[in-house]
Formats: C-alpha cells, structure tokens, sequence
C-alpha cells in the first residue's frame, strides 16, 4: 500500500523479478478489503507492505490496527523514510513484523523477504 503510484510500481516489478505475484492499493480501506478477499479466497497473501503515510484514507498505523482485529496472524511490513529508531519502534509497538527503508534497493527488498522466510528466486 502506497499512494505514490513511482512506488507501487517499482515494488510490482522488484517482487515480479523475485518470483512474487502482488497486488498494490493506494490507501488503508483498499488495503483491508484486498487482504480479506485474498484470504477468503484460494490464493490468500503472505504479507502485507505498508506506508506509514498517505495523502488521503487511511495510512500504515490505521491499517495495520484494523488488519490485526481481523486477521491476527497477518504479516505486516511498515515502509517508510523515516529513522531507523523510528522504525524500530513501529515495529515493537504497533504490530509491524519489519520494516522496509525507503528508498529501498532490491537488496532490501531480497533482505524483507527473507525476515519473512521466503527465500526469492531471481
């Protein structure tokens, strides 16, 4: 989830290059409805990106809040520029699994699926 469709794209083509399928949104309400269809259907997501903030509807923080009231087990990346402390903190306090810097280089992106357990395919 990101409203800078530059974003979007360049983690669609990152993830394709790795062997992943995605689906971007570009706030919160999209977000939530894609994962609850996804889940409920024969091919749920393994993984949720979210940035912290958007232009308009829901951001990272609300999101990950209303993901986690309904799908407990998600799991929940938080992308952002900010500090690494600030990061940090996102992640221990607020439900994110990890977090992705931006701007981030495909070595992030190989290093978040990784944290996940997903070993890329190139």
């Amino acid at each position: 989830m990101d409203d800078d469709t530059a974003i979007c794209t360049m983690y669609t083509l990152m993830l394709e290059r790795l062997g992943c399928e995605c689906d971007t949104v570009a706030c919160g309400e999209k977000a939530l409805e894609k994962y609850g269809a996804a889940q409920a259907g024969d091919r749920p997501y393994r993984a949720v990106i979210l940035d912290l903030t958007v232009g308009e509807g829901m951001g990272g923080l609300e999101t990950i809040r209303a993901l986690r009231e309904k799908f407990p087990d998600v799991y929940a990346v938080v992308a952002s520029g900010s500090s690494h402390e600030t990061m940090s903190a996102l992640c221990a306090g607020h439900g994110f699994n990890t977090s992705l810097p931006k701007p981030f280089r495909m070595q992030d992106i190989i290093d978040c699926l990784g944290r996940m357990g997903i070993s890329p395919s190139p």
